[in-house]
This record gives structure tokens, sequence and C-alpha cells, in this order.
């Protein structure tokens, strides 16, 4: 680590407030520390360590709980019967995919099918074979910074989402096969990660993530008879005690929290709840409950939009609070009001930007992130969560708005619950959601989603993009206009700052500057707060969707220039407008970048044209071309991590004052270019 990013580090910790400070240098010299004693207490902690712990009589009472209280969390899974008469099908999807995880075969974060082999490395980038030590965590430089690997890919491994069809396959079967694997790799996994040892235990998200899954595995596998073996249910109990007291001891706790600590704070609720007795599982379930109750009055906006702006993060940040809010019932414990309010509003959000065909616009990062994953939908249509939601709620209204749940609810609910939903309901109207800043224009064929918002992440950036005044577009049925998307986060600066720039995102970009400036390559995850934001209008009609908003990140230029960008949608025709103009004084050189579908063929027509044409559709493109010229670029479409296709980007450009733009998109027939 360089001096100028150490000196950068401590004047932002400096900055914040006193009792953080003091209690960052604690937490740093209390972790040094901490080295010395914290492997030796992972190999040393026994079962008489574990029953003394728990209050247990002895390790089968032990077991007999755990048993129990994950039922609690889980109470019902569905028969291959109830499944298939919910989802046509489902259980040879389950099935096959169990086939793959029997044979250690992969296919995660864009690596494409792999195969690890009968022994698994788990220290392994399984995509470049670069790896990382055994030893204490915190001496491990988990970024390899010199080097291409992707940390990502060894804990999106070991957080085993890859592993939970053989135990969904073993409750439709109760083939032992299924079970005797998920036993086998959890063993082999527990020889070769020491407590706090290696680099899945790097940040504490992971241990939290692998608690969800390693609980819900034990609810599905526990009566099976690979789990009847005494010994292993002693080892897989101590792991997963142990994954809660590094929970807690490490938690992820900062000025200002995000998914890692929602992450953490859940899934010491989840090892609380499954533990039931004794201090450790008291205060567990205690302070995750406080720190949740907490956060989701900070982290998610009164209209249900999450602060880290972005839907990825939304949608994994509302499954940690509905499982962390099950796993409180579970155990007795009632959330409050506001809490089951911002979490209803997170599903309506969801519900509305999720598009006719079910897919979320690419807002912001996306790391691909689930807490338990179930179902067979894509991994962009995020509809099923407001299922969940409904359902554990008992949210009468919410249930008019779900789609495509049943195969996720079915394993968290059971069959029964899961036929309260349904694909048909009431068409989902346009909405402003004015705290999150996020502006929804649609009817039932046309869908466009606006970026009108703070940057994400109380102001530092985190996940969110430079994108204000940003959109998609999908126009009868079709997605037009998309955004870059998120390709990879420590693996590639180059990318990382691609995809987070404006130039990425269908929003002005003057004199080639960003809307808000990044900080460094160091900080991947930070940039500065420079753009205000303003609604200036918003209204839904039958006719004439509008939205009017403006944004100052270029005030700070010599020549200050405030963007407001008109978008407006008219039902009937499918049209789109969009009308920026360019307020303030001085020349400037300004592109209007526009991002097209992969699957987009563009052709410019002598007459000032562009006509699109995508899967048999066309559509046409025209704007004022007397000041501003049209270049065709080539960008690129990550909708899931690790993966990227190229697209056609437009680009206008025009140099000078007082400029304004104007573009229309619409359908037409016989569009098809050349």
């Amino acid at each position: 680590m360089s001096l100028r990013v150490i000196a950068t580090r401590a004047r932002r910790v400096l900055a914040k407030p006193p009792t953080y400070v003091l209690r960052r240098i604690w937490s740093e010299i209390d972790h040094t520390l901490a080295g010395f004693t914290q492997p030796a207490f992972g190999r040393n902690f026994r079962t008489r360590d574990l029953l003394r712990r728990t209050g247990a009589r002895d390790a089968q009472s032990l077991w007999a709980r755990l048993e129990t209280n994950s039922r609690r969390l889980f109470p019902e899974l569905p028969t291959q019967q109830s499944l298939d008469a919910l989802v046509p099908g489902e259980s040879a999807r389950v099935l096959e995919a169990a086939a793959h995880a029997l044979r250690n075969e992969i296919d995660l974060l864009g690596s494409g099918a792999v195969n690890l082999g009968t022994r698994i490395d788990w220290h392994r980038d399984y995509k470049t074979g670069d790896g990382w030590p055994v030893e204490y965590f915190r001496k491990i430089d988990y970024l390899n910074v010199e080097r291409a690997s992707d940390v990502k890919t060894v804990w999106e491994l070991s957080r085993m989402q890859w592993l939970m069809p053989c135990a969904q396959a073993w409750v439709l079967t109760r083939d032992e096969k299924y079970a005797r694997h998920v036993r086998a790799v959890l063993e082999g996994w527990i020889d070769a990660n020491p407590y706090a040892c290696g680099v899945n235990w790097g940040v504490t998200m992971e241990p939290a993530m692998r608690l969800l899954t390693w609980t819900w595995m034990l609810r599905a596998c526990a009566d099976s008879a690979a789990f009847a073996d005494a010994a292993f249910r002693e080892r897989l109990s101590i792991a997963l005690f142990l994954h809660g007291v590094f929970t807690e001891k490490y938690i992820e706790r900062s000025d200002v929290n995000g998914n890692h600590f929602t992450a953490d704070a859940a899934a010491l609720v989840v090892v609380g709840a499954l533990f039931g007795e004794g201090a450790d599982a008291e205060r567990w379930l205690r302070d995750g409950q406080q720190d949740l109750e907490h956060e989701i009055a900070l982290q998610v906006y009164a209209d249900g939009v999450d602060f880290e702006a972005s839907s990825a993060y939304h949608r994994l940040v509302a499954e940690l609070f509905l499982l962390a809010s099950m796993a409180l019932g579970a155990a007795g414990r009632a959330t409050s009001t506001q809490y089951r309010q911002r979490l209803a509003g997170m599903a309506r959000f969801t519900a509305a930007y999720s598009r006719p065909d079910g897919f979320a616009p690419l807002w912001g990062d996306n790391d691909n992130a689930r807490a338990l994953p179930f179902g067979s939908q894509p991994l962009r249509d995020h509809r099923y969560l407001v299922g969940l939601i409904a359902l554990h709620l008992g949210d009468a209204e919410l249930l008019t708005l779900t789609r495509g749940s049943r195969g996720e609810a079915a394993w968290l609910f059971g069959a029964a619950a899961a036929e309260k939903l349904t694909d048909f309901g009431p068409p989902i109207a346009s909405r402003a959601f004015r705290q999150g800043g996020v502006y929804v224009l649609r009817d039932a064929r046309n869908h466009v989603f606006i970026d009108c918002g703070p940057i994400g992440l109380a102001g530092r950036g985190g996940h969110g993009h430079n994108d204000l005044l940003s959109f998609e577009a999908m126009l009868d049925g079709v997605s037009v206009v998309t955004e870059g998307g998120c390709y990879v986060y420590t693996a590639d600066t180059v990318s990382r700052d691609i995809d987070r720039g404006t130039r990425s995102h269908n929003t002005p970009i003057v004199d080639g500057q960003e809307i808000n400036r990044f900080l460094g390559p160091e900080f991947r995850w930070n940039m500065h707060n420079d753009a205000g934001h303003e609604l200036v209008e918003f209204s839904a009609g039958a006719g004439v969707d509008r939205f009017v908003g403006r944004h100052t990140g270029y005030t700070r230029l010599a020549s200050p220039l405030t963007i407001e960008r008109t978008v407006e949608l008219t039902h009937a025709s499918a049209s789109l407008r969009v009308h920026d103009r360019f307020i303030g004084a001085g020349e400037h050189a300004i592109v209007v970048p526009l991002h097209l579908n992969p699957a987009a063929r563009a052709n410019k027509t002598g007459d000032g044209r562009v006509l699109v044409e995508i899967q048999g559709r066309g559509f046409e493109i025209t704007w004022d071309n007397t000041r501003w010229s049209l270049e065709f670029a080539t960008g690129r479409e990550a909708a899931s991590y690790g993966a990227k296709l190229p697209a056609t980007r437009l680009e206008w450009r025009a140099r000078g004052a007082d400029l304004e733009f104007e573009m229309l998109i619409r359908p037409v027939a016989g569009g098809t270019p050349a």
C-alpha cells in the first residue's frame, strides 16, 4: 500500500467523529493482537466448550435443539409433487443442477463450466489459478493488486450456494447420495479453512453468508443418514458456532454501514435463532436485531429504495432484512412497525423497477449476490422478491403485485403458502421514488427507469455509479436502451472505473469530466460527492408520463453548467422523447451517449436518422442535427458479474454555448437497418 493511500485513508478516518476514531483505533489494535490468539482459540475449541457456551446437556441434545430450531426457521419444505404442481418441471431442473454439484462442476461469476475435481482447493481463484495462503486472515492481501486474480471467485465458491441443489434434491428424492455429498463438501471446507485462517475469512460478510447457507442445508438434510454420524454433527455444530463467534467479533461496523454490515447482523440473528439458548445466542439475537432495526431506517429510504443506488444490492439487502425478520419471528421476537414498513417498501420498489419482461435495470453495481437462491428465474429477474416479502408480512396489497415467485417461495414458506402467489394482477403504474431519487415511467408494454438521486452509500459512492439523469428504456415490449452494468471489481481497476464512469451511462458528459470525481484506483468504492440533484417535475397520466430533473455535477467547472433533462413517454405510440438543456455560461464540449441493447443493429441514414433493429423489431431515433454530430462507438453491457457483451454506443457531440439537445425514439415498421 502506497504512502499516498495510507495518508489519504488516515485523513479520512481522522475527519470522522472522535468516538468512531477511538473505536476504530481500538478495533485495529484488538484485531492485530488477535492474530496471536484467535487461530489457537479455533483449534482448541472442543465439544465441551460448545456445550458450556450453549447450555446444552450433551452433544446429542444440542443437535436435537438445532434440528428443532432450524425447522422453526424454515417450517415447510416442498415435496417433488407439490413443487412440480406449483412450477411444472421445477424438480427436474433442481435434479439437473444437483447432478452438476455432485461432480463439483460450477459456473460462477462468468467462469463458464469449471470442474473443481474431487478435492476442492478452497483458496485458489478457479478462473486464473492464483491463490492465497492459509494464515491469519488479517495478514492476507486478498486483493492481490499486482495480479489479475479475483478474490470474489473463492468467496463465491465458499458461500456454497452452488451446493444447495444437492440439499434440495435430497428433500425431493430422499436419495442419500445427495446428502452424502453435502456432508463431504462441508467436511472438506472445515478441514481446509481453520478458524480465522485463510482468505475465506477475509471479510466478515463471507462467514456471515456461509452461515445462511449452512443453516438452511442443515435444515434440509438433518434427518438424512449422512448427517446421522455423531462426530460429523459435533464438527458441524462447532463450525456453525465459531462462524457466529467470528461474525460478532469482526462485525463490519463503520460510521456509515452498507450491505456487509447488514449481512453480518442478519447472520447473527439467524445463528442466534439456530442455537436458541445460552448467553451467546441471546446476545446475537438481541444485538443483531438492534443493529438491523437501526440500519433499516438509515439504509432504506421511506419510499423503499436502498441507499446504495444499485438494483442488485437493493435485492440482496432486501433478502437479508427478510431472512433476519423470519429468524426473529422464529425466535419469538417481533420486528418493529417501521422495520416492516421499510421491508414492504423495498418490495414495492422492486415491483416498480422490474420491467414487463421481469428484468431489473442495470442500475449501479451487480456482483450476482443472493442470500439463499432457490428458484429457476434468470439472475436479473427480481420479481420473486415481492412475493416472498408479501407472504412474510401477510400484505394483501403486495400479493397483487407478485410475479414469478412460486419456485422461491416453496422453499422458504412451503407449497401451500406459495399457492397464494399469482402471475396475474393489475398493471403496475408509473411511480416516483423521491427520497431514493428514482423515477419509473411505465405501462404494460413500456418501461423507463431514470436515476435522479443520491450517489450511493450516503454520498460515499459505494456501489453507485456516475449515472445521474441516466435512463434505461423498454419500448413496446423491447429493451432498446441499456446501461453498462458491472463487469468486475478488484481484478481490473480499469474496468472498474469504466463501469462506474459517466461514459458507460446514458447521461451527458461535459468537457470529458466525470459527474462525480473519482478518488483514485485504490478507492474503488468511493467518489467525491460533487453532484446535487433536483426533481423539477414528475407527472403520470393516461397519455403521457413526464419527468424533468437536474444535476449540478458540472457546476464545479470554471464555467459552471447545470444539466436539465426532460423525459416523456407517450403510451399509445410507445415513443420516448429526451430533451437536454445545458444551463450556464461559457463554451463546453458536450457528449450525449446512448447505449443500445447488445442485440441491436444500428445504421445511420442519409436523412439524419438512426434505424435500429432488435430481434426483428424496428426503431427510429431522430434528433436536431443542426449543431450535433453523431459518432458510432463500441461500448459494452456487463449484465452479470464476470461476463460482458459488446454493444453499440451512439455519441452525439457538440461544442459551444447555450446548447440544447433533443432526441425521439419510437418503434417503426420496416425499420431494419441495412
